[in-house]
């Protein structure tokens, strides 16, 4: 869009040159300083003594397309259209008026928290390179958190705006209002509102005394910590972690009750195409399984051990690396736990065939856990 300001320009010529406005505004244009440029294009309208608004309103064209600000962009071509010197610019501009005029519509978009990162996509192809490259823009500029409500300008057509659909009618303005699911952004991110998150991987758990490995399924939910506190989430998660270790006899076992249980603060920016990254760090309650302690009874032979459930409490964390599109996420996440506690004190273990009761004193210990997984957020 640039050389039909340029174009502009020259037709001017020097009977309207001189005005340091235009000369700055161009400048700008030029080095892609658009929202300098729009300011700077504001500054000489409101100038007097400029005297040189069709060169102003035609620099501004441009650097407000660049901008997506479909305001500025119908108000200055139509005010360029009226001061063209010549037929053949008037209607030039009155073309572009006209064509913008017919294929943008404007959605304002509100939600439960005061700022949100949007994520647009459009549901209706965007046929146009032109239009589709500004829409692209847009959009991007939007993954950082804005203050809610907020407008914005789209090509006309089905949107989903963090999941949500709405429909944009050239020269009308839509509403859409995000709630629950609908408002989490994600990628990079999104409208901070909750978000369910479902993880699958491998964890490796580590004790003292007892050591294992084996898959983790895990459920997070997170939410906003304030509706003032931008990319700041409180997220509470639940972890199943089976876990597998070898007896002294070289027995394998599978154990189904493992897991962790907490609750974390995660903080989320933003990367460049979508992508964002996410730390967080919280504390976590770790049931684990296979710790062995040598058995008090005297039907265990005395040489024989009891593989004991554990459970201890401590600091955890989490990295992760997102890609975040349509309010859904795919990523990978490296975390893990440290924690103190103690076994189980009593039961009942299964020797030679026979259930016998069994009681310990309480055993501190020690674990760790370490896991990477793929995760997958709606």
């Amino acid at each position: 869009m640039v050389p039909l300001a340029l174009a502009a320009l020259a037709l001017v010529g020097v009977a309207r040159a001189g005005s340091i406005h235009v000369d700055q505004a161009s400048i700008f244009l030029h080095r892609g300083y658009f929202s300098d440029a729009v300011a700077e294009v504001d500054a000489g309208l409101a100038d007097p003594s400029s005297g040189d608004a069709f060169a102003l309103y035609s620099i501004g064209v441009d650097a407000a397309w660049e901008l997506g600000d479909i305001d500025h962009v119908l108000v200055w071509s139509a005010q360029a259209a009226d001061l063209a010197l010549d037929a053949d610019a008037h209607d030039a501009w009155q073309a572009r008026h006209d064509t913008v005029a017919a294929t943008w519509g404007w959605v304002v978009v509100a939600g439960p928290v005061a700022r949100a990162a949007l994520d647009l996509a459009p549901e209706t192809p965007v046929v146009d390179p032109e239009q589709k490259r500004i829409a692209a823009a847009v959009a991007q500029r939007l993954q950082a958190p804005q203050a809610l409500p907020t407008r914005v300008a789209l090509p006309a057509g089905a949107w989903r705006v963090n999941g949500a659909t709405v429909t944009v009618i050239a020269g009308q303005t839509a509403k859409v209002t995000l709630a629950g699911d609908a408002a989490g952004l994600g990628g990079l991110g999104a409208l901070r509102a909750l978000r369910i998150q479902g993880e699958i991987g491998v964890e490796f758990v580590a004790s003292p005394s007892a050591a294992g490995r084996g898959g983790t399924f895990a459920v997070t939910l997170d939410g906003p910590l304030a509706a003032s506190a931008g990319a700041l989430r409180l997220a509470g998660s639940l972890r199943w972690a089976p876990v597998a270790y070898v007896t002294d006899e070289g027995r394998a076992v599978v154990s189904p009750w493992a897991g962790a249980g907490g609750i974390a603060l995660a903080l989320e920016r933003p990367l460049a195409s979508g992508l964002a990254v996410r730390a967080q760090f919280g504390g976590d309650v770790t049931l684990i399984e296979g710790v062995p302690r040598m058995c008090p009874t005297t039907a265990c032979g005395g040489a024989a051990r009891l593989y004991l459930p554990a459970w201890g409490v401590g600091p955890a964390g989490e990295v992760a690396i997102t890609s975040r599109h349509d309010a859904r996420s795919i990523g990978v996440s490296l975390g893990g736990a440290l924690g103190l506690g103690r076994t189980v004190t009593s039961g009942v273990a299964s020797v030679a065939g026979a259930l016998v009761p069994w009681a310990l004193p309480p055993s501190p210990i020690a674990l760790g856990a370490m896991r990477i997984s793929l995760s997958v957020g709606l």
